[in-house]
């Protein structure tokens, strides 16, 4: 990943850009403000071959680019909202694509993120059985004009210790690839459900002077 790729473009602190095959046709999302707005799953090649599919909130104007099968390259920004899925609210992760096209390379599964933001939550640190470091991370992200994004992060080995001995409101600086990830979720009146949650793979987390 590269060390300087972040793009503090109209005040923006996420920044993503992935290469993938468009798995399905766009389908229509939401209108805002009087324009139309789709989603699609986009497959991004890991090194290891495992495939993620990840959500992309486009504009109309860029669904013609986005045929099922087809190879692109995505940029743009992380964007959360809430949604009712089931018997239960869930936070959802999602890329806003600000500009898309035809990717020759898509196979190197391209997919990396930066994130210039804000601890909102005690990192929650923890051991594996096979005794590896990991620790979750909610990290707010800031819009322009004063809204935020609350974006779940996964740290490992040193990051996972060093996000550990984080303080909620400190400053973070996180470089990554967004990934999706199934679990079982166990609801309180009993039952069990196995869902799909989206979240950030930590790379490196940064110091100031980098």
């Amino acid at each position: 990943m590269e060390k300087h790729m972040f793009k503090q473009e109209n005040g923006e602190n996420s920044y993503i850009k992935i290469t993938g095959e468009v798995g399905q046709e766009p389908c229509y999302s939401h209108t805002s403000f009087g324009e139309r707005f789709y989603e699609v799953a986009v497959e991004v090649k890991r090194l290891s071959g495992n495939i993620d599919k990840v959500p992309v909130i486009l504009p109309e104007r860029f669904c013609s680019q986005l045929k099922a099968g087809r190879h692109v390259g995505i940029r743009g920004q992380l964007r959360t909202h809430s949604k009712d899925v089931g018997n239960h609210r869930q936070v959802l992760l999602r890329i806003f694509a600000r500009e898309v096209w035809e990717a020759q390379d898509y196979d190197k599964g391209i997919n990396q993120v930066e994130l210039n933001g804000f601890l909102c939550k005690e990192p929650i640190y923890r051991r594996t059985p096979l005794n590896r470091e990991i620790t979750d991370l909610m990290v707010a992200v800031n819009r322009p004009y004063g809204k935020s994004d609350y974006i779940p992060c996964i740290c490992w080995g040193k990051d996972a210790r060093k996000a550990g001995g984080k303080k909620v409101g400190e400053p973070i600086h996180i470089l990554g690839r967004m990934q999706n990830r199934k679990y079982v979720k166990q609801f309180p009146m009993g039952g069990q459900e196995e869902m799909v949650t989206y979240e950030i793979s930590v790379m490196k987390i940064l110091d100031d002077r980098e």
